[in-house]
């Protein structure tokens, strides 16, 4: 039996951003979102990790690690495993693009 809040997504609290995608995990999952800010280089991204009760476990500026590889955040995209506040794989047109953290935001 599939739990709520663990393999699928919990209920969104208020504090998720709009779009956020749901990473199931081994003892709860969490939300991430990936945004292009104005001011970051075409390799870089904001990426914020939201707990299921809203909290923001980070906020920081990740880099394409192969900066070969094109991401866009205004395209349909889902968050891959593993992924955390110091690497984060993203799938895109069925690729998985890996980003690293190299700021706070």
């Amino acid at each position: 039996m599939k739990r709520k809040g663990r393999e699928l997504p919990a209920d969104k609290h208020q504090n998720v951003p709009e779009g956020a995608k749901w990473l199931s995990g081994q003892g709860e999952g969490t939300w991430f979102t990936v945004t292009k800010e104005s001011g970051l280089s075409n390799h870089q991204f904001r990426v914020r990790r939201t707990s299921p009760h809203g909290n923001l476990d980070c906020d920081r500026i990740f880099e394409l690690e192969d900066k070969s590889k094109v991401f866009d955040p205004t395209k349909e995209w889902d968050i891959a495993h593993v992924s955390h506040c110091a690497i984060v794989r993203v799938k895109q047109n069925d690729e998985i693009i890996v980003m690293k953290y190299i700021k706070e935001f």
